[in-house]
C-alpha cells in the first residue's frame, strides 16, 4: 500500500549498511534497533536482537547510550517484522505529546522499520534537572494529562517509557518509541486512563523529586503521604503544586525552582557533617 511518508531504499544502488553509515551517528538504540535522522524525519530501523533470528531472551542486551557505533551483526527475521497496518494504526491521531509512527521504512520493498516525526527538544535524560521551574512543570503535567486522556479514550495503554524516550525542554513533554504500545477496547477507556495516569504520576513525581527535596518531605505528613500515594494521582501537577507550597514554607521564602529549593535546603536543614 504505502503512503507519502514512507521511506524506501534499493540495495542494488546502495547497501543498507552504507545508507545507515551516511546517517550516523544514531539518535538512539535499544533491543529493537536504532534510530536515525533522515530528511527531517526519524527512521527507526528494526534490526536489533528483538527482530533477529535465533536469538534468545537472555541475549537481548542493553545498549550503551553513547549510540555512536551501533551496528547489529544479526540477521533480521522477516516473520518478526510488524505489518504496515500495525505500524500505521495510530497515524491518524493528532496529539501534541505523542510521536506516533507516520510512515514505513522499506528496503527492497520489504518492511525494515518505521518513520516518525523528529522531536527537536532534549531527551529528559539529558535535561538539567536543577533548571526546572515548578510553575512550568505544573503546566506541562496538566497538558500531558490532557493528551493522555485523549489516547486513553482510544484504548491506547502507555508502555516502555523512561527518561530516554521522554523529551522535555522545561515547558513541555513529548514521547517517542510508541510502536509497541498496548491496544484495548474503547469500552475499557476509563481503566486505561487510570493505568496511564498512574504510570505517569508515579514516574514524573519520582523523577523530579530527588535529593534534599525528597528528604524534606519527612517534615510534612500530608506531602509525605501524597508522595507515597503518588500512583493514585490523576495528574502529577496536584503533587507539584503542593510541593511548591511545602518548599516555600520550609525555606521560608517563595520557591519556584528545583535549584533554589535544593540550595536553601542544603544549608538550612540538611548540612553534611
Amino acid at each position: 500500500m504505502g503512503t507519502s511518508n514512507d521511506i524506501s531504499i534499493k540495495t542494488k544502488f546502495v547497501s543498507l549498511e552504507d545508507f545507515l553509515e551516511a546517517l550516523s551517528p544514531a539518535l538512539g538504540a535499544g533491543s529493537e534497533g536504532s534510530c536515525y535522522l533522515y530528511r527531517g524525519k526519524v527512521i527507526k530501523v528494526l534490526d536489533g536482537p528483538a527482530y533477529c533470528k535465533e536469538i534468545s531472551v537472555d541475549e537481548i542486551f542493553d545498549f550503551d547510550y553513547d549510540f555512536s557505533e551501533y551496528i547489529c551483526p544479526l540477521e533480521v527475521d522477516d516473520s518478526l517484522m510488524p505489518t504496515e497496518e500495525y505500524i500505521m494504526r495510530y497515524s491518524h491521531i493528532k496529539n501534541d505529546a505523542f510521536a506516533f509512527a507516520n510512515g514505513v521504512f522499506r528496503v527492497d520493498d520489504k518492511i525494515r522499520g518505521v518513520a516518525m516525526p523528529y522531536i527537536d527538544i532534549p531527551k529528559l535524560s539529558r535535561f538539567q534537572l536543577s533548571s526546572v521551574k515548578y510553575d512550568a512543570l505544573i503546566r506541562a503535567c496538566k497538558k500531558c494529562t490532557k493528551d493522555i486522556s485523549q489516547i486513553s479514550k482510544l484504548g491506547i495503554e502507555i508502555s516502555d517509557i523512561d527518561s530516554t524516550n521522554i523529551h522535555f525542554d522545561g515547558k513541555q513533554f513529548k514521547f517517542c518509541d510508541t510502536l509497541n504500545w498496548i491496544d484495548h477496547d474503547y469500552d475499557s477507556s476509563d481503566k486505561v486512563f487510570k493505568q496511564n495516569s498512574s504510570y505517569m504520576s508515579r514516574y514524573f513525581i519520582e523523577y523530579f523529586t530527588r535529593g534534599n527535596i525528597r528528604k524534606s518531605l519527612t517534615l510534612n505528613k500530608e506531602i509525605s503521604e501524597m508522595y507515597n500515594e503518588r500512583k493514585f494521582l490523576e495528574c502529577p501537577s496536584i503533587f507539584f503544586s503542593e510541593l511548591k507550597n511545602h518548599l516555600s514554607n520550609v525555606c521560608e521564602e517563595p520557591i519556584n525552582s528545583i535549584a533554589k529549593a535544593d540550595k536553601i535546603l542544603s544549608k538550612k536543614i540538611f548540612k553534611s557533617n
